[in-house]
């Protein structure tokens, strides 16, 4: 009775793996199929659309090493209510 248990249990985790095989082929062939389909139409009915090519900027990067900072806030202590009581 063992032997048939262990069997059994083998042939149904071999049949569903090949099942669940054959589910995600079948999914994998659809999403292939059904992208280039909406690829074709894309093409078909809106032209390419060409990247807009900015120019780039030859001057160096202004460099802000001297300027300090006007509004700096510091927040490495406790709330002004807990020093307050």
């Amino acid at each position: 009775m063992f032997l048939v248990h262990v069997a059994v249990a083998a042939l149904t985790g071999w049949w569903l793996y090949r099942g669940e095989r054959a589910v995600w082929l079948m999914l994998r062939l659809w999403a292939r199929a059904s992208l280039s389909a909406l690829r074709w139409v894309f093409a078909v009915f809106h032209p390419p659309i060409s990247p807009v090519r900015r120019p780039v900027p030859t001057a160096e990067p202004e460099v802000f090493a001297d300027r300090e900072i006007a509004t700096a806030v510091s927040r490495r202590a406790p709330p002004a209510a807990v020093l307050a009581s």
